[in-house]
């Protein structure tokens, strides 16, 4: 019986490809840790894997244990000669995947198109059909045009782009052809998360639930995005130039093309004549940001084709999108904001930093997928493994050290190292350890030029972390008592302690609360790790926890400690016009309760915070 040799991601069986895999245990030597995966790269957002080719798509929708992973496409990706049946990338035909629960097997990782297009997409099959089928949160897909695509489906969620959308979809657009049954849109079938910035051409087919742009969402964002796309459905109804009218979603500063769809009214957005359509004016007064102009931001996203037309994505014309930071004093390669009030601490005051390991990897690209690579453009990636220390924790709610970017590195000379690639233009998803006097492991990782030497030593290297930190940080006690009115703790937070009693299996109360909706409900305690959003009691929605006016954190204290567990039933609603939550608990425990304690972060902000760290040898 012949056994499998696995290499990497490839597995080789049979006669025939026992010399690949001789090849590829020689290649292994070259390479100090690990062998080919795409067309090169590490998965992590500093180095990110490479697509440049169909076969990288396709290894990347047969991998399910990259759907987490970073991908940057480097060049433009031709799919003719390729049919699919499902989604390139997360492919499923589960009906029943929706925003109300997570799915195992969407993608959740990011892919930075960097201005490059995938053709002659051609996909026929049944539900959530697109190059990605499912992208979930936190996953994102930045910069990356779809365009002659053929898209047909018999079920629900179909887009060119991607079929269903609970992530963030930026600066990207689609040409093509999408025929459907429910939810069917030229860019993205189904949207419960983001979408900005982005545009649709085509046409477009359903029979529910049909828009041009999107087919249908229960509570998506739709941001500075247009569509021009005819659209055809069945049952004449539920069909929009912009979104399908069975829509429930958010929609600013976008349009539709009244003459070109065909559809004159709808939901969501603004039906214009082509001519409008085709001014630049139009989407100025709506607040869209043009290359050279200023009062509507500096990230120079839309600009006019000279050859006159709609506006078209800077990303494809050789733009860079801004990084998650774009003003301020430039710091080798990143750019940090001079304002401690807008986004950085001087992180010197608030953390010590020590490395404890560092490491170096070089790999090669596959020499049998990519024979005509130059197998000397070796992948160098340094890691360095350390700690960050916390010394000023007054107001600090915790860091994010897993992402930590490198701005630049000195070799021992203190020259400039010269890195590999351009900074990430995704923020990571953030989650951050809560850890007022404790410390946290960091990871840093950068690349370096192929024709870089590798420094025996790093005399500097300058990094910054996500810190979270709030204005003021600060625990209310409310005594245990039965009470007549609402009682005010902080603004836009009431609540009443309405019954209170002692049964023989322990204290019964009931706590109702009334709040703002920026009031969100996580943990505020030490050594608990919290991502960014907030899966507060009654909201069925995500909030990022520094785009709040406040988190807070309830407990019951008894005379000893705090309590937990027994028995809990609640209700959420409105009260007052405000968000209500009403909690009946039971403690079997003959304890008694003294106190109920809150503790508030008010106006939590998400920081960039500049480290260094010096003399770092390299093994």
């Amino acid at each position: 019986m012949e056994k499998a040799i696995e290499c990497g991601k490839i597995g080789i069986v049979g006669p025939y490809k026992a010399l690949k895999a001789i090849i590829c245990f020689v290649l292994l030597g070259l390479a100090s840790s690990q062998c080919w995966a795409y067309s090169g790269g590490q998965g992590t957002l500093q180095v990110p894997y490479v697509l440049s080719s169909p076969e990288d798509l396709i290894q990347l929708g047969t991998s399910l244990d990259d759907y987490d992973k970073h991908f940057v496409i480097l060049a433009d990706i031709d799919l003719t000669g390729h049919i699919f049946d499902q989604a390139v990338i997360a492919p499923t035909d589960d009906g029943s995947v929706s925003f109300f629960g997570s799915y195992e097997e969407g993608f959740t990782g990011t892919i930075d198109g960097n201005g490059h297009v995938i053709s002659n997409l051609t996909v026929t099959g049944g539900n959530h059909l697109g190059l990605v089928g499912v992208l979930m949160y936190p996953g994102q897909i930045l910069g990356v045009g779809v365009v002659d695509a053929n898209v047909v489906g018999t079920g629900r969620s179909l887009g060119m782009l991607v079929g269903h959308n609970a992530g963030h979809i930026r600066q990207c657009f689609a040409f093509g052809k999408v025929v459907g049954e429910y939810r069917v849109g030229g860019l993205v079938g189904n949207n419960d998360g983001t979408i900005d910035n982005s545009f649709a051409s085509g046409s477009v087919s359903g029979v529910f639930d049909v828009g041009g742009l999107i087919g249908g969402s229960s509570r998506g964002n739709l941001f500075d995005s247009y569509s021009t796309c005819h659209i055809q459905r069945e049952s004449g109804r539920d069909g929009g130039g912009l979104t399908g009218e069975g829509s429930e979603q958010n929609t600013f500063g976008s349009f539709w093309d009244v003459e070109a769809s065909g559809i004159s009214s709808g939901l969501g957005g603004t039906g214009l004549t082509t001519v409008l359509l085709q001014e630049k004016q139009t989407y100025l007064q709506a607040g869209w940001d043009f290359v050279g102009e200023s009062e509507n931001g500096l990230s120079e996203i839309w600009l006019m084709p000279e050859a006159g037309g709609y506006p078209a994505l800077s990303i494809f014309y050789g733009m860079q999108p801004p990084l998650p930071f774009d003003s301020g004093v430039a710091l080798g390669r990143c750019t940090l904001s001079e304002d401690s009030n807008e986004v950085m601490w001087n992180g010197a005051d608030v953390f010590d930093v020590t490395w404890d390991h560092v490491s170096r990897t070089e790999a090669i690209a596959n020499p049998i997928k990519h024979s005509s690579l130059d197998p000397n453009n070796a992948t160098r990636v340094i890691t360095i493994n350390g700690s960050i220390h916390v010394l000023d924790s007054e107001n600090l709610l915790g860091i994010d050290a897993r992402n930590g970017v490198v701005c630049q590195a000195l070799d021992e000379q203190g020259d400039v190292l010269s890195l590999k690639g351009r900074l990430s233009p995704f923020e990571p998803s953030f989650c951050w350890a809560m850890l007022p006097e404790t410390s946290d492991t960091l990871e840093l990782q950068f690349e370096l030029n192929a024709d870089q030497p590798i420094p025996s030593n790093l005399s500097q290297v300058d990094f910054y972390v996500y810190a979270l930190d709030c204005a003021l940080l600060t625990t209310i006690d409310v005594p245990f008592e039965a009470m007549d009115t609402w009682k005010k703790v902080v603004p836009g937070f009431e609540m009443m302690i309405e019954t209170k009693s002692f049964l023989d299996r322990g204290w019964q109360f009931t706590l109702t609360e009334k709040r703002q909706d920026r009031i969100v409900e996580s943990q505020i305690l030490p050594k608990i790790t919290l991502c960014e959003k907030a899966e507060g009691r009654g909201l069925a929605f995500t909030k990022l926890l520094w785009d709040v006016d406040a988190i807070f954190h309830r407990r019951i204290i008894t005379g000893e400690d705090y309590t937990s567990g027994g028995s809990t039933s609640g209700w959420g609603g409105s009260i007052d016009g405000l968000h209500g939550y009403r909690l009946t608990k039971l403690y079997k425990e003959p304890q008694e309760i003294v106190k109920i304690q809150y503790t508030f972060a008010l106006s939590p902000r998400k920081r960039i915070v500049p480290l260094t760290i010096t003399n770092i040898p390299i093994p």
